[in-house]
């Protein structure tokens, strides 16, 4: 038996979290992309930077049918990865290539971390008997995971530039 109190609590929190999670993703890649060399990947990683934004504003949506106002939990997740990114562009400077590289990289790692969240929340909205959450959550996992194959695409034109290069 399902103790839907307990997965909606359980809801809310990844809700709030993922908030969190996709407003730093907007903000960071809002920083990426100015210096990304590669014309395609600046193209997707803005692209990108717009779904993220439309996402946070399908979460506040969420929070609108729960009922509840909008809140925010740190994710720690997404405060890892942007902090290895950072890291190592600030202490290796690498090369241009090398950048777009790791700005994929980045994308990458977030759009599947992201994915997951939102498999799990997904889950969460249906144990807790949240259909119309279920569906807007399932439409940002589908963009999550269009980026993820996407960026896969792109990885193939940008090791070769980082081989030749």
């Amino acid at each position: 038996m399902v103790d839907q109190a307990a997965a909606r609590e359980i809801f809310e929190h990844e809700l709030a979290a993922l908030t969190d999670a996709e407003e730093k993703t907007a903000e960071v890649l809002g920083k990426i992309v100015p210096q990304i060399h590669s014309l395609k990947l600046q193209q997707l990683l803005a692209k990108y930077q717009q779904v993220s934004t439309g996402q946070v504003k399908r979460l506040a949506d969420i929070f609108k049918l729960l009922k509840v106002p909008p809140q925010k939990a740190t994710s720690e997740g997404m405060d890892g990865l942007i902090a290895e990114f950072s890291d190592f562009v600030e202490a290796e400077t690498p090369s241009a290539i090398g950048y777009d590289v790791c700005a994929a990289g980045f994308a990458a790692k977030t759009s599947s971390y992201q994915s997951a969240c939102y498999k799990y929340l997904n889950g969460l909205a249906n144990a807790s008997n949240n259909n119309s959450c279920a569906i807007l959550v399932y439409d940002s996992q589908t963009e999550e995971r269009d980026m993820i194959q996407n960026v896969d695409r792109l990885f193939v034109d940008l090791y070769h530039d980082l081989a030749s290069g």
